[in-house]
């Protein structure tokens, strides 16, 4: 059986097709995409409890609390992450130079002389998280998850702790690349 008649047809198919637009046509065509903003879901303790301490024990200029262990999570995060910045803001203490190093306590009624320290705890040099400080760490993009571990303490600066409770709040701002 010979094959060439069928050979000869089809230029001639792909020709009308290829000939459909001379060069005064116009063409329009869409397109479109979609930019995302990066997220994670991100998982903190609800409270962390530094513990309870006499007054005494906190009454010496740099004397501080045991360290608490904390762990900020991200999971479900936006695919191709690689790493996250997170950005602590909160009630800086209102002693001058102490402001940018810890934490004030917000309980009017509460224990004075006294700050909140927060670090990494990830192996790295230490960073102290104080207000307004941010700190970078490492995204697993093929788990699409990542986490932090933090120390928090009490810390007395000039050693004139008094008796009362102690809480704070931190604020943490999370962005991502």
């Amino acid at each position: 059986m010979n094959q060439w008649p069928y050979a000869a047809l089809l230029p001639l198919l792909f020709a009308h097709t290829a000939s459909a637009f001379n060069s005064q046509d116009v063409v329009n065509f869409s397109v479109s995409g979609n930019i995302i903003q990066p997220l994670c879901t991100v998982s903190v303790p609800p409270r962390v409890d530094l513990g309870v301490y006499s007054r005494q024990a906190l009454s010496v200029a740099g004397a501080n609390s045991a360290n608490i262990p904390l762990t900020l999570s991200l999971s479900g995060c936006s695919r191709g992450l690689t790493q996250a910045v997170v950005t602590f803001s909160g009630t800086p203490y209102d002693d001058g130079l102490w402001g940018t190093a810890i934490y004030a306590n917000q309980l009017e009624e509460g224990a004075k002389g006294l700050g909140l320290q927060l670090y990494n705890d990830d192996g790295n040099v230490l960073v102290n998280l104080a207000n307004g400080a941010s700190y970078r760490f490492p995204v697993d993009a093929q788990t699409a998850s990542g986490s932090l571990n933090l120390i928090a303490r009490m810390y007395s600066p000039e050693g004139k702790t008094t008796a009362g409770d102690f809480q704070t709040a931190i604020t943490l701002n999370f962005s991502y690349n």
